[in-house]
């Protein structure tokens, strides 16, 4: 078992979800986006449990099994828009209020990406799952890095910076923000 392994089954011991994600090594990651809820986070990594049984075999970095289990397809929003409650609801909404629960900083702040796809298209309900898919597939990709550095101790693997973040702006912060959260967490 790797520390990534032993850190994902110790938050999911825990009864107080308010923070548990923060004593996780993906809270490096997650704790760049903007408007991010610990506690909504923390119940997402329960129904996820471990990433790769969501993956394809053929390719690892597809995760459709993953946001069909979640709830972010059309259909399921669009039974949302329609008040048509569904099994995969709480899940849905889960992963909803992850990226939005928190509090919302300005649009054009670096953290904020999720924000800007909701806010370009008009916050509808399409909008608000392009966001949600976007936030699955980054959390999907980095917890699948983690794994990945705790077995083989090597970088930047399954999440590639460069070719998720659109700007330059958003990769330089996210730079920034994961080598300070680095070396203070070596620091402690």
């Amino acid at each position: 078992m790797t520390s990534v392994e032993a850190a994902t089954y110790r938050v999911l011991a825990r009864q107080d979800l308010s923070d548990a994600i923060c004593q996780h090594p993906l809270w490096r990651y997650l704790s760049f986006i903007d408007g991010v809820c610990p506690a909504a986070c923390t119940r997402v990594m329960r129904y996820v449990v471990d990433p790769r049984w969501f993956g394809s075999a053929d390719d690892p970095s597809r995760a459709g099994k993953l946001l069909g289990y979640l709830g972010v397809q059309p259909r399921m929003f669009a039974k949302m828009a329609l008040c048509q409650w569904t099994g995969r609801m709480p899940r849905l909404q889960a992963v909803l209020h992850a990226w939005r629960g928190g509090v919302q900083q300005p649009l054009d702040s670096p953290g904020n990406f999720l924000g800007r796809i909701y806010a370009g298209g008009g916050e509808t309900w399409f909008a608000a799952m392009r966001a949600s898919r976007k936030f699955v597939m980054y959390m999907y990709w980095t917890w699948q890095q983690l794994q990945y550095e705790a077995r083989y101790g090597v970088k930047w693997q399954m999440f590639m910076p460069e070719r998720f973040f659109k700007t330059q702006t958003e990769l330089l912060a996210f730079y920034r923000h994961y080598d300070n959260l680095t070396s203070f967490t070596a620091i402690q």
